[in-house]
């Protein structure tokens, strides 16, 4: 399995880019990457190149680009990118944002156990709210991503009507339901 970091947004509505803010004294992004680490081989952080250097001096190498047709289009795009990137027909890729720094792994460790060839994306459902970008793809999809980019559509919801998705309301998920605070404005941060 591979993690996917998902860290290039331009992150207006905060002020300043979220990867970046700072939690405890340490960078939003790293607990999503210590959410990751523990179930993944792999960690790939897909950014802008603004950002670039800066993960670099954290000690990161693992850096891509969105693929260059589709820079600034998203997360699909980001997605995309990563299966392209890592070119592997049979794997799973667990998806994560930079910004929701309460994320567990022990999230993903729920959504593992619904893993079955069934299914080409699941999706952990918290407080009757679908949680997209907390969730597992499987790279069987990256030919219907490429499609949705070609034409230019970026909602995740497109992605999820074209795929098998497995939508996970275990009850388990609710401890963790904190995991889910996605950091949008200064204003949503737990220790604020």
């Amino acid at each position: 399995m591979i993690g996917i970091l998902l860290a290039g947004g331009a992150s207006r509505r905060y002020g300043s880019p979220k990867a970046f803010a700072q939690l405890d004294g340490q960078f939003f992004y790293t607990y999503s990457l210590k959410a990751l680490s523990p179930l993944t081989y792999k960690q790939v952080i897909i950014s802008q190149s603004t950002f670039i250097s800066r993960f670099q001096k954290d000690g990161h190498t693992n850096i891509i680009q969105d693929h260059e047709a589709y820079v600034g289009k998203g997360p699909l795009a980001g997605i995309y990118t990563a299966m392209e990137k890592e070119k592997s027909a049979d794997t799973w890729f667990l998806v994560a944002p930079c910004d929701t720094p309460y994320l567990k792994s022990e999230v993903y460790e729920i959504l593992l156990e619904y893993i079955s060839e069934d299914y080409d994306v699941i999706i952990p459902v918290v407080a009757e709210r679908q949680q997209p970008l907390i969730g597992l793809y499987h790279s069987r999809i990256s030919g219907t991503l490429k499609r949705l980019l070609d034409d230019d559509i970026l909602k995740v919801g497109a992605l999820l009507q074209r795929t098998r998705v497995k939508y996970v309301k275990d009850e388990r998920l609710q401890t963790f339901s904190t995991s889910f605070t996605n950091i949008n404005y200064v204003s949503d941060r737990i220790d604020s």
